[in-house]
């Protein structure tokens, strides 16, 4: 948007989580607990809808709210943020002003344009891994078919249905089902469950294993990866300074280690190694 971060900020969440690391650090939690006023949330003003990319996220339709309403959110979001900056301000400077000022103001700056920059990933790569997922995934497919006892054998049926899973499973394969069922009738066909049949010998449940893993892939990673490269080939991802005591970094929307996990499964299926895939 051609905003630049400066390098004279003081952020309050980082604040926060310097004086204690267990709790919630984000604006609203804290404006409750340190003045007791509870904050509007955006859920209760804002319609939402499926966001596009992330699966089991919301997008807030900021735009479908009346401004004199919104204004009232937005003038909290401000005003309560300036409060807790002269809160926790003589904190860090009494009891952690070398780590904040010349570590972690430092160090969320440069996390901020590296966010910006963002990460590059060849798209066509990713499409190509793709595509050769989805071909295990067909191989995995017909040897699942292949594993029904006759006069089945070969004969497809939909493999994320439960019913018809445990019809196959349990009924035609004969393989004794572990606990007991559910109140719909039907026994769990969760992924240690299949495993263990799987270590029993049964090849169908050793075939499901990997159509399920590799869907997932598919799924959540190359589909997901696919919808949010820029046109110019990059991600940008969130760097969570915060998400653990040690101060790990972790990353999100995406998660930048998906990545790599694409590439390493890509070239574990066939496809040749290429640096270029990798952010």
């Amino acid at each position: 948007m051609g905003i630049k971060i400066h390098d004279n900020i003081f952020d309050t969440m980082i604040a926060s989580w310097l004086e204690n690391t267990e709790g919630e650090h984000g604006l609203k939690p804290l404006t409750f607990q340190i003045f007791g006023y509870k904050m509007t949330e955006l859920s209760d003003i804002a319609p939402k809808e499926k966001h596009p990319h992330w699966k089991n996220e919301k997008v807030y339709r900021t735009d479908l709210v009346p401004i004199a309403e919104l204004g009232d959110y937005a003038f909290d979001d401000a005003i309560w943020t300036r409060r807790l900056y002269f809160h926790y301000l003589p904190i860090i400077d009494e009891l952690y002003r070398k780590v904040y000022y010349e570590l972690e103001r430092e160090f969320t700056v440069c996390l901020a344009e590296i966010e910006a920059y963002g990460a590059y990933v060849n798209k066509e790569k990713l499409m190509q891994i793709g595509k050769k997922i989805e071909e295990e995934m067909q191989k995995a497919e017909t040897e699942i078919f292949m594993c029904r006892p006759a006069p089945n054998t070969g004969v497809p049926f939909n493999i994320n249905s439960n019913n018809q899973l445990n019809e196959v499973l349990f009924n035609e394969c004969k393989i004794p089902p572990i606990g007991a069922p559910g109140k719909s009738g039907l026994y769990s066909t969760k992924a240690d469950y299949l495993e263990t049949y799987a270590k029993k010998g049964y090849q169908i449940a050793k075939a499901i294993l990997r159509y399920r893993e590799l869907e997932k892939l598919y799924g959540t990673y190359i589909k997901g990866m696919g919808g949010v490269i820029t046109d110019k080939g990059r991600i940008h991802c969130r760097f969570n300074r915060i998400g653990t005591r040690t101060g790990r970094l972790s990353s999100s929307k995406p998660n930048l280690g998906v990545i790599l996990e694409v590439v390493k499964r890509g070239e574990l299926l066939g496809s040749p190694k290429d640096d270029s895939a990798t952010a």
